[in-house]
C-alpha cells in the first residue's frame, strides 16, 4: 500500500512540474513588436563573416544587435536552446535588431518573426573551403580540428557536413531536396526577403549596408583579416570539389551573374 501512495505522490509531483514548465513557458506572440524590424545576418564558415561582425559593431550600437554561434568544446557539439534565444531576441528594446550568427534560415519562425529580412554573403566555393580547412587545423579548439588535422584536403572536402553548406544555410536545410539545385535556388528566389551579395563584390555589400542603416556614416571598404592562402588546388581535387557542391556553384554562379 505505501508503495502505491509514494507512486502516486511522484507521479502528482511530476504533473504538477510539468504544468508549472508549461504554463511558465514564454509566449512570444504576446512579446511581438508588429513596428520592430530584425535584420537576421546567416554567416556561413569564411564569408567575410568577421569583417562584417566587425562593422556592424562599430557602426551599430550594440542594444541593436543580438550574436550567437553553436558552442563548441574539444569534439562536444552543445546544441542551442532556441527557446531562450527567442526570448532574448524579443526582450531588445530598439526598433531594428541584428541576429548574426551560424544558423539557418528559418529562424523567423522558431520566433515567431514577422517583419524580418535576411542577408548572407557567398563566397566561390573552392576558395571558402580551402580557407576553412586552414581555419580549422590552425584553432585546435574548433569542433572539426580532429577530423581535418591529419587530414589532406580532398579528405576534408569529403565529409558531408561541409558540402554545400552555403545554399543549405538559406533554404531550411532541405534534406528532400540537396541535390535538386534548380529547385533549391528557385524556392531561395520566392521567399523574396533574402539580401544575397558576393564576397568578391565587396564594395556592393558596403553601399547597401549604408542603405540599410543610413543613420551610421559612411564604412570604409576594406576586409578585416582576409586569409590568402598561397596554395593551389590540384585538378582532381578540384573537380571532385565541384561535384560535392554542384548547388552551392550554382547559386554562387547565378547572384554573381545578376
Amino acid at each position: 500500500m505505501n508503495y502505491i501512495i509514494f507512486a502516486f505522490l511522484l507521479l502528482s509531483l511530476v504533473f504538477s512540474t510539468f504544468k508549472e514548465i508549461n504554463n511558465n513557458k514564454p509566449d512570444f506572440q504576446n512579446t511581438i513588436d508588429p513596428n520592430k524590424r530584425y535584420h537576421l545576418w546567416v554567416h556561413t564558415p569564411k564569408t567575410a563573416g568577421s569583417s562584417l561582425k566587425y562593422l556592424l559593431t562599430q557602426y551599430t550600437t550594440n542594444n541593436d544587435q543580438y550574436t550567437f554561434y553553436p558552442c563548441y568544446r574539444e569534439n562536444e557539439q552543445v546544441s542551442i536552446d532556441y527557446e531562450k534565444v527567442c526570448t532574448e531576441i524579443h526582450h531588445i528594446k530598439s526598433n531594428t535588431v541584428i541576429i548574426y550568427g551560424h544558423y539557418f534560415y528559418g529562424i523567423h519562425k522558431l520566433c515567431n518573426i514577422t517583419n524580418y529580412q535576411y542577408f548572407t554573403v557567398l563566397r566561390e566555393p573552392a576558395e571558402r573551403l580551402l580557407s576553412l580547412y586552414h581555419f580549422i587545423k590552425k584553432n585546435r579548439e574548433h569542433h572539426a580540428h580532429h577530423l581535418v588535422n591529419n587530414s589532406p584536403f580532398i579528405e576534408f572536402i569529403s565529409i558531408d557536413d561541409y558540402q554545400n553548406q552555403m545554399i543549405r544555410r538559406l533554404t531550411d536545410f532541405d534534406i528532400a531536396h540537396f541535390n535538386d539545385c534548380n529547385y533549391l535556388y528557385n524556392k531561395l528566389i520566392l521567399q523574396n526577403n533574402t539580401h544575397i551579395y558576393t564576397f568578391d563584390k565587396w564594395e556592393q555589400l558596403i553601399n547597401e549596408l549604408n542603405y540599410v542603416y543610413p543613420s551610421i556614416d559612411r564604412i570604409p571598404i576594406s576586409v578585416r583579416n582576409k586569409n590568402n592562402y598561397n596554395h593551389t588546388i590540384e585538378d582532381i581535387t578540384l573537380s571532385l570539389l565541384k561535384q560535392q557542391n554542384t548547388c552551392d556553384y550554382f547559386l554562387y554562379n547565378k547572384i554573381k551573374e545578376r
